[in-house]
């Protein structure tokens, strides 16, 4: 009889661990469900392994609100700009347009007429340099993210092809009190800072010609994948009202692109792309239809860690929030509540939406809130779309805010809706809540799927 109940208990016994042991295996593997990572990991070099593949660029999104202080990056995905590099225009102090980069274009013994030079693009002429960093503010880590600038290349009737230099241009002077206006961290010798100032390149299509000027930017990425964050503003609010970003490899080929356009452009603009490296783009900045000239004001990358996405559930943040408060009995919880007080306060100042719990009582809040109950009163609203697609989303931000995992490359389709990556469906989210009457149900059934992805 002993001998029969040691035998039951050790059965059991190995029972036991073989489901703790598939539990556990499957809840790692519920986030590492993709073998090109895993093999990635196994390289000698995995550290410095990029999830997606060399060459692969596409957009993230974009930022009107930040303008000119983008160390204090409000509406970037990480909260800053050019933690890896940035390059700011910075040209010399001369009231004239200072052309940069490779030309063709005969410095003297011809007269402007002869290739569309206005007096003031004359005058400029002798302070041209063609070495980056030109005068501009050019910061960057090791290995470096070396760049060169260009403007059009232009065939011109009865003289033949010639590339245009890409110009470089002050509005104003150091300090600018213009929100627009960029900050510079260095002295460069020639041009001053640090400081804010209102600068630019641009394609000198002012001129009148010719119609399609461009502004081209070749940048090069070492290995890792990278945040590429391109600035611009129409200084004078009605000059320019458009002009599109194109990221292009060496050859031309097309990889990404978007537009700046409108009031956004009027009042400074990021537009964020993922580039995964080593690889050399090119960006170009085409000036619209409409538009006097191309500019750009900053060049700004940040290196990405290689976090996949993996959702948090609901109810893993309610029960996180609920055991803290002492309203889910129970020890032990995965985050923090100090942490996610700090996520909920960057979201609410991200999006700038009321409803995210904020200040006094926001913990009580925000278990309110991911319990389907009204925040404010505690009354239970599960019948209520519009407190279901808020908790839902309130879910996936704080995964995306403190787990990381938005820049994962993957598509992730969505029956009914489609497909895009997981920044891609977060940015249609917030776009829906941005509109007069949101899609809750939209709202709803993307965040709720992504936040059961992986689980």
């Amino acid at each position: 009889m002993k001998k029969l109940i040691r035998i039951i208990l050790a059965v059991a016994l190995v029972a036991v661990v073989c489901i703790s042991s598939f539990a556990f295996v499957n809840s790692v593997a519920g986030c590492d469900r993709r073998r090109r990572q895993r093999e990635c990991e196994m390289e000698d070099d995995h550290e410095d392994c990029c999830c997606c593949v060399p060459g692969t660029v596409f957009y993230l999104g974009k930022d009107t609100v930040t303008q000119g202080d983008w160390q204090n990056a409000v509406g970037s995905p990480i909260g800053v700009y050019g933690s890896y590099a940035h390059i700011l225009p910075n040209p010399p102090v001369k009231r004239t347009e200072i052309p940069v980069g490779n030309f063709s274009v005969p410095v003297g013994g011809y007269t402007w007429t002869d290739y569309g030079w206005t007096p003031t693009q004359i005058a400029g002429l002798p302070y041209n340099r063609t070495d980056p960093p030109y005068w501009d503010e050019y910061v960057s880590l090791e290995p470096r993210i070396n760049y060169t600038l260009n403007g059009t290349l232009y065939d011109m009737p009865s003289i033949g092809l010639i590339q245009w230099p890409a110009f470089e241009w002050a509005w104003d002077d150091f300090n600018s009190s213009d929100p627009r206006a960029a900050h510079f961290k260095t002295t460069v010798e020639g041009s001053g800072g640090p400081g804010t100032r209102l600068t630019c390149w641009d394609d000198g299509s002012e001129r009148g010609y010719p119609s399609d000027g461009y502004i081209n930017i070749t940048l090069e990425f070492p290995k890792g994948m990278f945040m590429l964050s391109l600035y611009a503003y129409d200084m004078e609010r009605w000059q320019r009202p458009n002009q599109t970003i194109y990221i292009t490899d060496e050859s031309g080929e097309i990889l990404a692109s978007a537009v700046m356009e409108g009031t956004e452009f009027d009042e400074g603009i990021y537009l964020q792309f993922l580039v995964c490296g080593p690889t050399t783009v090119i960006v170009q900045v085409m000036k619209g239809s409409e538009s006097v000239n191309a500019v750009l004001s900053g060049i700004f990358v940040d290196k990405l860690p290689c976090v996949k996405w993996c959702g948090k559930t609901i109810g893993f943040w309610k029960t996180n929030i609920g055991k803290q408060i002492r309203k889910i009995r129970g020890r032990g919880w995965q985050v923090d509540i100090e942490v996610i007080r700090e996520a909920l306060n960057k979201i609410h100042d991200r999006y700038g939406w009321s409803w995210i719990p904020y200040g006094d009582d926001q913990d009580i809040k925000a278990w309110r809130l991911l319990s389907y109950r009204d925040p404010i009163t505690g009354k239970r609203m599960a019948w209520n779309a519009t407190i279901k697609a808020q908790a839902q989303a309130l879910a996936l931000l704080l995964t995306a805010e403190i787990f990381g995992g938005i820049f994962d490359p993957e598509m992730i389709e969505i029956d009914g809706y489609g497909s895009d990556r997981i920044l891609g469906w977060i940015n249609q989210i917030v776009a829906e809540f941005n509109k007069a009457s949101p899609d809750y149900v939209f709202i709803y059934n993307v965040a709720d799927f992504l936040n059961n992805l992986n689980e």
